[in-house]
């Protein structure tokens, strides 16, 4: 099967590039020695479980060089699924503190 990894956010194009090279998520933690709670996490994308920015961006560059994937596009990823994340946090934030106040 055929992804586009182009249009994948960081979690979702690290797991494509490893299932696509039959490697077991395992694997990966046994390599670059991060808990398998952080590397799915990683791949599911869970901005409020994830640790701070610099752990998670250390943590995908190890991730990408355990799958022979780019670590830097991983972060680049990363960081514009973050921004995204963290604007639409803020903006329910808003919302919720203005329906209070009405």
């Amino acid at each position: 099967m055929f992804v586009n990894k182009n249009s994948l956010s960081f979690g979702r194009y690290l797991k494509a590039i490893r299932l696509e090279k039959g490697i077991d998520l395992k694997d990966v933690s046994k390599e670059t020695k991060i808990g398998m709670d952080y590397l799915l996490m990683i791949e599911k994308e869970d901005h409020d479980l994830l640790p701070a920015e610099v752990f998670v961006k250390g943590f995908l560059r190890a991730y990408s060089k355990a799958i022979a994937a780019d670590g830097d596009e991983a972060v680049k990823r990363y960081l514009s699924s973050r921004r995204v994340f963290q604007e639409a946090a803020g903006f329910d934030a808003d919302l919720i503190c203005c329906q209070w106040t009405v």
